[in-house]
């Protein structure tokens, strides 16, 4: 059995399983189209794209190649909270576990890529994305270290080597409720001075970018949104009582 085709067989057993599902959720006939779509899309790419040309006549032109990635573009899936992280650590929402499916199922399209000539063809771009607003958050609290569970007049504040904290949140922003978190791994003893006139207590901040996107997929007429959770700063400091 080629590559390709055990791809398609391996996906139409995934979309029997989605339609089966427990908890009850129905698919209905559009999304449905759409997933039987992708097991075609697989299909006529694999045929179209193992082809290899060559022309004796022409010594300028070259042969096809084709190489078979894997498509690792998701790292943490969470259908409990509908959220996705995605490889780059950014997080991503949805409002259903049907949409949520299906960026799934398109992500895992393999970047399979041809190349002919000095061209480059590849159908790893199944998704279509587009920003519709965006809104920033600087200097976002997030929570308090695990280790300063009480608030302390203190010079200073030191980590040993070893020691990891995970600070995290929920929040509302004006395209709805989102999260962010990050984990701090102190990879050697860790002193952070803080002004010991003040109660303090360290804590976790970030400066986030989040995004409303409209999300298209082949063969589908319709589309759905979500929103995106981008870390551009992380930063472990004293937060003071006020």
């Amino acid at each position: 059995m080629s590559q390709w085709k055990r791809i398609v067989k391996k996906e139409r057993k995934k979309h029997s399983k989605i339609q089966n599902q427990k908890e009850g959720i129905k698919l209905n006939p559009l999304i449905k189209s759409s997933l039987l779509a992708s097991s075609a899309l697989f299909l006529t790419v694999g045929f179209q794209l193992n082809t290899v040309q060559a022309n004796e006549d022409d010594t300028n032109v070259k042969s096809e190649q084709t190489d078979l990635e894997s498509n690792d573009r998701l790292s943490e899936i969470d259908f409990d909270k509908l959220t996705i992280v995605e490889q780059d650590g950014s997080e991503s929402f949805f409002e259903t576990k049907e949409d949520m499916q299906l960026y799934i199922t398109y992500s895992n399209l393999p970047n399979t890529k041809q190349n002919v000539g000095l061209r480059s063809i590849s159908a790893a771009g199944a998704i279509g994305e587009t920003v519709v607003g965006t809104e920033y958050k600087k200097m976002k609290f997030l929570s308090y270290s695990k280790y300063t569970p009480s608030w302390a007049k203190a010079s200073s504040y030191t980590l040993s080597q070893g020691r990891s904290d995970t600070f995290s949140s929920s929040f509302d922003t004006k395209f709805g409720a989102v999260s962010a978190s990050f984990t701090k791994n102190y990879g050697t003893t860790t002193t952070i001075p803080a002004n010991k006139k003040k109660y303090s207590r360290i804590a976790g901040y970030a400066d986030l970018k989040i995004q409303k996107i409209r999300v298209s997929l082949p063969n589908m007429s319709s589309s759905f949104y979500k929103n995106k959770v981008t870390k551009q700063a992380k930063y472990v400091k004293p937060k003071y009582k006020s």
